[in-house]
C-alpha cells in the first residue's frame, strides 16, 4: 500500500516539469506566453513539485488522502496536456484558431484600447483577426490605425495626405493611392505619403475629433473625406437624440467575459465554447461602445433632421482644414444593390448621406470632389464584399480615382508647403 503514493508523487514531479515555461511553451502553449501565464506555470510547477515530494517523503496518516487528491489533479492535468500536445503537434490550424479564442480574453492582446477622447484607437502591434473587412491587412501602428509606424515630422519633399473615415478607409484604398501617386511623375522630386487615419466603426464625430487631435498637428497638405456609413448607429432615436451622439455611444468598456480564465487555462472548454459560439457577442467593438439604448432601437432612417449633424461635422472638418491651408478631398461611399447583401437594410442611409455629401461639395466651390457612389455603384457589383466595403479591385478603383483628383488640383495650384515648415 506504500507503493502507491510513492507511484503517485512520483507521476506528479514528473508531470510538474511539464509546466515549466520552457517544456510548456515548447509543447503544449497554442501561442506566445504572456509574463503572467509564465509567473503562474512557475508558481503551479513548484506548488506541485512540493506536493508531490511531500507524497513520496511524508509518512502521516493524512498521506493516502493527499495522495487520492493529488492523483485527480493529475488525471486532470495529463487530459488538458494530452490534448494540448495532439493539437500543437498534429493540427497547426486548431492551434491558431485556439490561440485566438483565448488572446481575446486578455486586454492587453486585444486590437483595441480605449482612448479619453476618441472612445478607442487600435492597440499598437496588435492586428484585428477574423475580419473579411480588414482582411488582416496590417497590425496597428503607433498612432493606433492601420498601417506602418511614422513620426509626426514631414521629411522635405514629402506631400501628405491624410485618408479620414470608417474601415471604407482602413481598409486599404490610402495604401493602394500611395502607391499609385508615386508612380506618376507629376510632382517632380516630391513625393507622396499617404496616412491612413480610418478607424472600423468611427462615425464623422469621431473622424471630427480626430482631424482636431491627430491630423492636424501632421501638417497634411490633403485630407481625404470618405464617410456615409457609420453615423447610422446614432438614428432613429426620436426625443432621445444628442448633437454629441451621447445617445448611442458610450466610452470604451473592456468586455466582461465570466468564463475568461476557464478559456485561458482548458483547451477542452476552449474548443466546446468554440463550437457552441465560434463569434462571442464580447468580441464584438459595438457590444464596447454602444449604449444598450443605441443598440435596442429600430432603423428606419426616416429621420433626415439627424442628418444636420453629419453635415455639421463635415462642414466643420472643411473649414478647419481651409483655415490651415490644407486641401480637402471629398467623397461619396459607393454600395452595392444587392439586397441580399450584408447591411443590406443601412443602404437608405448610405444613400442619404451621399446626397449630403453632394450638397457639401457643391457649396464648396474649390473643393475636389470624387463621386465614388455614380462611379462604382450598379456598375461594379462583384467588388463588394458586403453592402460597403470592396474587394482588391475595388480599393484600386477608389485609389486612383481620388489620386487623380490629387494630382489634378496639386497641378493646378501647387502646395505651398510640402517641406514641413
Amino acid at each position: 500500500m506504500q507503493r502507491v503514493p510513492v507511484a503517485i508523487g512520483t507521476l506528479g514531479a514528473l508531470t510538474s516539469l511539464l509546466l515549466a515555461p520552457p517544456v510548456f511553451s515548447r509543447f503544449f502553449a497554442m501561442s506566445f506566453l504572456l509574463a503572467s501565464e509564465t509567473r503562474t506555470l512557475w508558481l503551479g510547477c513548484g506548488l506541485l513539485l512540493t506536493i508531490s515530494l511531500v507524497v513520496v517523503f511524508n509518512r502521516s496518516r493524512q498521506r493516502l488522502n493527499v495522495a487520492a487528491l493529488l492523483f485527480a489533479v493529475l488525471v486532470m492535468l495529463i487530459f488538458e496536456l494530452g490534448g494540448r500536445l495532439l493539437i500543437t503537434q498534429t493540427n497547426p490550424d486548431a492551434k491558431l484558431r485556439l490561440a485566438k479564442l483565448a488572446n481575446r480574453t486578455y486586454p492587453e492582446l486585444m486590437a483595441y484600447k480605449g482612448h479619453p477622447f476618441l472612445q478607442f484607437t487600435g492597440n499598437p502591434s496588435r492586428t484585428v483577426v477574423e475580419d473579411q473587412v480588414l482582411g488582416e491587412l496590417t497590425s496597428f501602428n503607433n498612432w493606433g490605425f492601420l498601417g506602418s509606424d511614422f513620426v509626426a515630422a514631414k521629411a522635405p519633399g514629402v506631400i501628405r495626405i491624410a485618408a479620414l473615415g470608417g474601415s471604407t478607409t482602413a481598409s486599404g484604398y490610402p495604401y493602394d493611392m500611395e502607391t499609385y501617386l508615386n508612380q506618376h511623375p507629376e510632382r517632380g522630386d516630391s513625393s507622396f505619403e499617404v496616412l491612413n487615419f480610418g478607424q472600423g466603426w468611427y462615425s464623422t464625430a469621431h473622424t471630427l475629433v480626430n482631424l482636431v487631435l491627430n491630423v492636424l498637428d501632421l501638417d497634411p497638405d490633403v485630407i481625404v473625406i470618405h464617410h456615409a456609413w457609420n453615423d447610422k448607429t446614432v438614428r432613429d432615436a426620436g426625443a432621445f437624440f444628442r448633437t454629441d451622439y451621447s445617445h448611442a455611444l458610450s466610452s470604451f468598456q473592456v468586455p466582461n467575459i465570466p468564463d475568461r480564465h476557464l478559456i485561458r487555462a482548458s483547451i477542452w472548454y476552449r474548443a466546446f465554447k468554440q463550437y457552441l459560439t465560434p463569434k462571442p457577442s464580447w468580441a464584438f467593438l459595438d457590444n464596447a461602445t454602444v449604449t444598450d439604448q443605441g443598440r435596442k432601437r429600430g432603423k428606419s432612417y426616416d429621420n433626415l433632421d439627424e442628418l444636420r449633424t453629419y453635415r455639421r461635422n463635415i462642414t466643420i472638418m472643411v473649414d478647419l482644414a481651409q483655415l490651415r491651408g490644407i486641401r480637402v478631398v471629398l467623397t461619396t461611399q459607393p454600395r452595392s444593390q444587392d439586397p441580399d447583401a450584408n447591411d443590406a437594410a443601412v443602404a437608405p442611409h448610405i444613400d442619404q448621406c451621399n446626397n449630403v455629401m453632394r450638397e457639401i461639395a457643391a457649396s464648396y466651390p474649390g473643393v475636389p470632389f470624387v463621386d465614388l457612389d455614380r462611379l462604382m455603384t450598379g456598375v461594379m457589383e462583384d467588388v463588394f464584399l458586403d453592402l460597403a466595403h470592396v474587394d482588391e479591385e475595388g480599393r484600386r478603383v477608389k485609389a486612383e480615382a481620388i489620386g487623380e483628383a490629387v494630382l489634378d488640383f496639386l497641378e493646378a495650384a501647387p502646395t505651398s508647403s510640402t517641406d514641413g515648415s
